[in-house]
Parts: structure tokens; C-alpha cells; sequence
């Protein structure tokens, strides 16, 4: 009985000294789960015999959810198929083309692809911040990870390929074998400001509503003011979006109204009693030149007492294409350069991943 009695005041003693470890707290998680096809999705989105597609809603690291469509071969392993984690343009969602297309297409050559919704999608069009995007693909990557697949690949179309490179840039993950990009851009926010709204003054006024929305704490909220879109319509835009692509800030409000009391001067055209106007008046009050796009020229006018200017950078010669690769000779380089001809996009994966 001492014994009992010595034995178990040790262990409450040593249960006293040593607590046992604190369970560990989950602070956030991606998850995903298989559902029904969506009352959305038109019967007309079926897979082929050789192929199957899953509809799953994956949960981001910070909570929102991202509706997908799983595209897959039939019979083959995930281990050993490249997985392509494809992410739609403005607007656009998982069920348009070129998704749909090239859901089928893939997995008919033996691929698979997980195309998403992304938090711009559909209604949802410019209300997003764009580095949140960052989190939807990070989830369907980490989705595609856990249903065994080893090789990815991101492919972005138009908005898609910004935001795919800047995931990409990010996360340098050995298993992200290449990225595709189809109908890219290189400069969002020039695109937007001189492509899309093309109007300094609206510009200048998003961009004074978008900085209030801010200081107020409602950059999520759409402002009353709407964004120009492409040919000539526009779309609601929340202020969070519109400052994550917006450039330098343009004029102030009364420079842009054309007042007298922004720092450009005025000119007065009157003219002197000869009926024509000074110098300085003339260049003042001559309409500015209208702006137009030009193209690069490579080769200068022939002087009449030089030799004609050679052109500089890699020459390409014209040559017949052989059946899978363009060849060019670069000037004075040590080697030709091999381009790869245009193709189907599954010949390109399977170059890329090995």
C-alpha cells in the first residue's frame, strides 16, 4: 500500500512538472471537396468516353471559395500525368472558351487540367484586389498536389496570364514545370489607363474616388463611378481594384477641368492690327498634335553621299520551316537558335516537362 501510495504521488508530481503538450491550433487551410455538376454548367459540358470531368469548391487560404472543373484522362494514374492549373480572363469563368475547348482537348491527349474560378469572375468583374488572386491559384495548385499529381503546369488567357506569371514569380515550387500564357499582355496598368479608360479626366476622377474609398475603409465596395471597358462600355469597379492596376497620378482636379488656375498658362490669340498673331501666341494656341501609334523602323533613309545604314540586332533570314521547328541564324552568333514552330499546345506540355 506505501508503495501504491509512493508511486502514485511521483506520477502526480511528474504530471505537475511536465504537463502534456497543448493540442495544436489550426489557423487557416486550403480544402476541397467534390460536388454535383452545377445547375449553371450547360449539358453541353460533357467529357468524351475516353476522358471524365469532376466539378470541385476549394476553399483559399483566406476563406473564399473557388469553383472548378476537373478535367481528366480516363485510366491513367495522377503520378504520371501532367496536372494544367488553368486560370480564365476578365469576367470570364471556368466554363467559357478557351477553357472548355481545352479541357477536352487535353485530356483526350492525355493530360489533365483544373480550370477555376477565379474572385473576378462573371458579375464579379474588376471588384477584386488583384494580389488576392495570388490565393485562388495558390489553392487549386495545393488542390492538385493533394489528388497525386507531380508535374504542373499554370496557363493563364489574357487577365490570366498577368496574374499566372505573378503566382509563378512567387512560388518557385520544383514541381511547376512551365507556364503558358495564351492572348498575354505586358502592362496591365498601361493597358488599362491608355487601352480601356482612355480618358485622363475619368481616369483622374477613379483615381481621387478609389484613394477616398480607401481612407473611408470601403476600397471593397463598387465606387459610383464606373471604369471604361473594352470597345467603348464600361463596368462597375470597387476601389481596391482600380488602385492595384492604377499608374501615376494624373493632374489635379482643376489642371484636369481645363481652369485658368492650374499651372499651365493661358494664351490669348488676339491678333495684332495686321491681322496676324505673334510667334509665341501661334505655337501657344495651336492645337497639340494628335497622338498616333507608330511602328518601329529598322532601317534609316539612304544618305545620297553614305552607304545605306546596316541594321542592327540578330538578322532572321527568310527560311522554309522544316515539320516541327522554325530555324534562324543570328548574325555573327556562335550557333543557330532553334524556335519552336507553332503547334498544339499539347506538343509544347510534353516538350516543356521533361
Amino acid at each position: 500500500m506505501r508503495l501504491l501510495f509512493v508511486l502514485t504521488a511521483a506520477l502526480v508530481a511528474a504530471v505537475l512538472v511536465f504537463p502534456a503538450p497543448a493540442l495544436a491550433a489550426q489557423a487557416a487551410a486550403i480544402t476541397y471537396e467534390f460536388t454535383a455538376k452545377p445547375a449553371a454548367v450547360p449539358a453541353t459540358f460533357t467529357a468524351a468516353p475516353n476522358e471524365r470531368v469532376r466539378f470541385l469548391t476549394i476553399t483559399a487560404i483566406d476563406g473564399n471559395h473557388v469553383d472548378s472543373a476537373l478535367w481528366e484522362p480516363a485510366g491513367k494514374a495522377p503520378a504520371t500525368t501532367t496536372m494544367v492549373v488553368a486560370v480564365h480572363g476578365s469576367g470570364a469563368d471556368y466554363i467559357d472558351d478557351p477553357m472548355t475547348f481545352l479541357g477536352r482537348g487535353l485530356a483526350a491527349k492525355g493530360y489533365a487540367m483544373l480550370a477555376i474560378d477565379t474572385r473576378q469572375h462573371d458579375e464579379h468583374i474588376n471588384t477584386d484586389n488583384f494580389y488576392d488572386i495570388r490565393n485562388d491559384i495558390q489553392s487549386a495548385v495545393f488542390t492538385a498536389r493533394a489528388l497525386g499529381y507531380k508535374t504542373i503546369v499554370l496557363l493563364g488567357h489574357s487577365l490570366g496570364t498577368i496574374q499566372v506569371q505573378y503566382y509563378a514569380a512567387q512560388d518557385w515550387s520544383t514541381d511547376i514545370k512551365a507556364v503558358v500564357l495564351l492572348s498575354p499582355f505586358a502592362n496591365l496598368p498601361w493597358k488599362s489607363r491608355n487601352l480601356l479608360i482612355a480618358n485622363e479626366k475619368q481616369y483622374g476622377d477613379l483615381t481621387d474616388a478609389a484613394l477616398k474609398s480607401l481612407r473611408d475603409g470601403t476600397q471593397s465596395a463598387v465606387l459610383p463611378l464606373k471604369m471604361g471597358y473594352l470597345q467603348g462600355a464600361s463596368s462597375p469597379v470597387t476601389g481596391q481594384h482600380f488602385l492595384t492596376i492604377a499608374t501615376k497620378r494624373p493632374a489635379s482636379p482643376t489642371a484636369r477641368s481645363g481652369s485658368s488656375a492650374s499651372r499651365t498658362p493661358s494664351c490669348s490669340c488676339a491678333t495684332n492690327p495686321t491681322g496676324s498673331s505673334s510667334r509665341s501666341n501661334r505655337t501657344c494656341c495651336s492645337p497639340p498634335p494628335a497622338p498616333r501609334f507608330t511602328r518601329a523602323k529598322h532601317h534609316v533613309h539612304p544618305h545620297p553621299r553614305r552607304p545605306p545604314a546596316q541594321p542592327r540586332g540578330p538578322q532572321i533570314p527568310q527560311q522554309p520551316a522544316t515539320a516541327d521547328r522554325h530555324r534562324i541564324e543570328l548574325a555573327r552568333g556562335p550557333a543557330p537558335v532553334g524556335v519552336p514552330a507553332a503547334g498544339t499546345l499539347a506538343r509544347r506540355l510534353q516538350r516543356s516537362v521533361r
